[in-house]
């Protein structure tokens, strides 16, 4: 079998999102999404009370501005008061700038684009 070049391997439209899944089974090309899901960009927002994955850009006074790594790298805040259970002394001690944590969604407002999470 000959190798392709990139060109005749994949044909992209110039807009839009191409998702090409493999199955690690057989090793063809996966059609639909009934054998594989991903939630990667289902929907713009999570929803609330779901536990998503972030990376922490900047710390600031009231709390630690994350991005959402499965939402395309939308912007969250965890507030000062859902970082921790207890008294807070040092913000530095419970969460570091480029380190990724696990939060839950407490709030979502599309219209504005804030969405608020926990680490608690």
């Amino acid at each position: 079998m000959a190798a392709e070049t990139p060109d005749e391997a994949v044909d992209v439209a110039t807009e839009g999102v191409m998702r090409l899944y493999i199955d690690p089974v057989d090793g063809e090309e996966i059609e639909s999404s009934d054998r594989l899901s991903s939630r990667y960009y289902e929907s713009k927002f999570p929803a609330v009370e779901e536990v998503v994955m972030v990376t922490v850009r900047r710390i600031a006074e009231m709390g630690a501005y994350v991005q959402l790594l499965e939402y395309n790298n939308i912007e969250g805040m965890i507030l000062l008061s859902e970082l921790s259970r207890r008294r807070i002394r040092s913000i530095n001690k419970l969460i570091r700038v480029n380190r990724n944590e696990v939060v839950m969604v407490l709030r979502v407002d599309p219209e504005k684009g804030y969405i608020d999470l926990s680490k608690r």
